[in-house]
């Protein structure tokens, strides 16, 4: 549920470090918490604020703010709460009044030590964008300390992220992060699990952990619990899909027990009233009704979490796809089901809801298009026979964009639609891609180099692509995305490098050439071969190939001032020197 619907206007960064620290009644630990925190600060020889929110305390709390306020009113500002919210919504709150690049998140009852922060503030200018710290000798009794470690299992399981430490609240995060987290405008709000799903580049470190000095714990057991039930709930389907799985089970062993009944009556005749046979038969019945709720609302909570995000949104970027010519032959009708129809539901909300929608295209929308150079609004769309089941990707490519186009004659609907042309480069996927058969053409040949395997090339590689920088991508997209003077408003654009016009053979060996430049792996390259194998052998019987895309991206250049600037074997050289450096280990034989 969103706190408000109003557009917060974000404050301007007039500060290099925020500190936010929520309150609830710790009238003990306020004043040492002031006398050991602004010399910490003071040493950083930075500007910097420090932003208390009072969270409804009903001690002397809000009494002591005001006077620290008063002896340092340049540096300190107080938010006063009517009631307790909780620490979460006391932080966002924080959050939404930062004006510092840099934001650290601090507790009031220092067991945390400020004097930990600078730490933290050089890991960020290290070039982190989010700083956790994990208490690494924790001055906590033994229950505190084992429903924490509980509770960490449990989120990482839920959450997905595993950091060292969910509970420890000092933390660092770029201003970037920060904005993100506000813009989420949810009333439950999860600080740790949101930080990680923005951040770029976190890390976790030690940090040093005190006894409580005074007062007591505000994290009762019951609000541990009641904040693991929240999250469950909020960032996880795994309580009703457990509830579906528990019904399908007992399903599976009740029908077991009605066959067990059944041939016992057929065998043996009737041995008494037919009490237990009723009972099995309703153990059945209602562990399928148990199982049917499961899946009513696993569906429902899908469709209702996509339209309640749209309905927050500016602009939607639908990333849903599956682009992989393997599984166009080999799954088609998933294929189909989540390229076309779980995108139509997206594009309905978007109309339903006003909202501008930017939609990934594909270059195969033009199939076998004979055209010298292929144009967005009068080349022929030719795709191949119904037997030929890898067009299914592309058919639905193009029904999308013509329902979209639809849309924006009948109800006016704000689209963009832009058609990628074989994108290259660091982060589209990784070297276990391969292992999994979903990998790009640069990323299956390098791996193949660095396992000791052979290139194999479809069709001799004679097809021929344009090969597009991931960096000259994200240029055109941003610029789409701004869509100054609305020059992207119900328009369509190829995004490709007519320049980088290259067959897969001349690919891959440029890669294996590039792979040379690296001494550690020029051995692995120096021993490649590239073996010729057909389509039908590779891709299975279904398979059409493409001999040539080469794009016109005159109306890009006209319309968003967009020009390709990066050659393929720079492309290819970044790619490959990232790979290199970020892939585990244990991927490179």
């Amino acid at each position: 549920m969103s706190r408000s619907s109003t557009n917060k206007v974000k404050p301007s960064k007039i500060a290099d470090l925020s500190v936010v620290i929520p309150v609830f009644n710790e009238q003990e630990c306020l004043q040492t918490m002031f006398d050991r925190l602004m010399p910490v600060m003071d040493s950083t020889k930075r500007s910097y604020e420090i932003i208390f929110i009072n969270d409804g305390s009903k001690d002397k709390s809000s009494e002591i703010l005001r006077k620290l306020q008063q002896k340092r009113p340049k540096h300190i500002r107080v938010i006063e709460f009517k009631r307790n919210f909780g620490q979460h919504m006391a932080i966002t709150a924080g959050f939404e009044n930062v004006r510092g690049d840099i934001v650290i998140n601090l507790d009031a009852d220092l067991q945390n030590p400020p004097e930990e922060i600078p730490k933290l503030i050089e890991k960020i200018d290290a070039g982190h964008d989010l700083v956790s710290g994990y208490r690494e000798k924790r001055h906590d009794h033994f229950f505190r300390k084992f429903v924490s470690k509980l509770s960490n299992i449990l989120r990482a399981y839920v959450t997905n992220i595993h950091t060292r430490d969910h509970g420890c609240m000092l933390r660092a995060y770029r201003r970037e992060i920060v904005d993100q987290i506000v813009a989420c405008n949810e009333y439950s709000t999860f600080i740790t699990v949101l930080a990680y799903n923005f951040a770029s580049n976190p890390i976790d470190i030690p940090v040093a952990h005190e006894s409580r000095q005074e007062g007591v714990s505000k994290y009762t057991p019951y609000k541990l619990l009641q904040y693991s039930l929240d999250l469950f709930t909020s960032f996880s389907l795994a309580p009703l899909r457990a509830f579906t799985i528990f019904g399908f089970i007992i399903s599976g062993l009740s029908g077991l027990l009605v066959a067990y009944m059944t041939l016992r009556r057929i065998f043996l005749g009737p041995e008494a009233e037919g009490l237990f046979t009723l009972f099995a038969i309703l153990f059945f019945l209602v562990s399928v009704a148990i199982s049917g709720i499961g899946l009513i609302g696993d569906i429902t909570i899908n469709h209702e979490w996509i339209e309640y995000h749209i309905k927050k949104c500016d602009v939607v970027l639908p990333l849903v796809a599956i682009a992989n010519p393997a599984l166009y032959v080999q799954k088609p009708l998933t294929v189909f089901e989540l390229d076309f129809e779980a995108n139509l539901n997206i594009i309905r909300h978007c109309v339903k809801y006003d909202k501008r929608v930017i939609f990934p295209s594909t270059s195969e929308i033009y199939g076998m298009c004979e055209d010298e150079n292929f144009d967005e609004e009068k080349s022929n769309l030719v795709l191949g026979p119904i037997n030929k089941q890898r067009w299914i990707y592309s058919c639905s490519k193009q029904l999308l964009d013509r329902v979209l186009f639809a849309y924006g004659v009948r109800e006016n609907l704000n689209y963009t639609l832009f058609r990628p042309f074989n994108w290259v480069g660091a982060k589209l996927d990784n070297l276990t891609a391969e292992k999994e058969g979903s990998a790009r053409v640069v990323t299956q040949f390098l791996s193949n180099i660095l396992h000791h395997q052979e290139i194999h090339l479809v069709n001799s590689g004679k097809q021929r692509r344009c090969f597009t920088c991931i960096d000259d991508g994200i240029s055109a997209l941003m610029k789409i995305i701004e869509n100054k003077n609305d020059c992207a408003t119900q328009s369509i654009f190829n995004i490709g490098n007519p320049d980088n016009d290259f067959s897969i053979k001349e690919v891959a060996e440029m890669i294996i050439e590039l792979v040379k430049e690296f001494p550690a792996y020029a051995h692995f390259a120096e021993k490649t071969k590239i073996i010729n194998i057909t389509g039908e052998k590779h891709f299975g019987k279904h398979y059409q190939d493409i001999n040539f895309r080469i794009p016109s991206i005159k109306r890009a250049k006209e319309k968003l001032g967009w020009e390709p600037a990066v050659g393929l074997k720079e492309a290819l050289r970044k790619a490959i020197a990232y790979h290199l450096r970020h892939d585990p280990d244990d991927l490179i034989a």
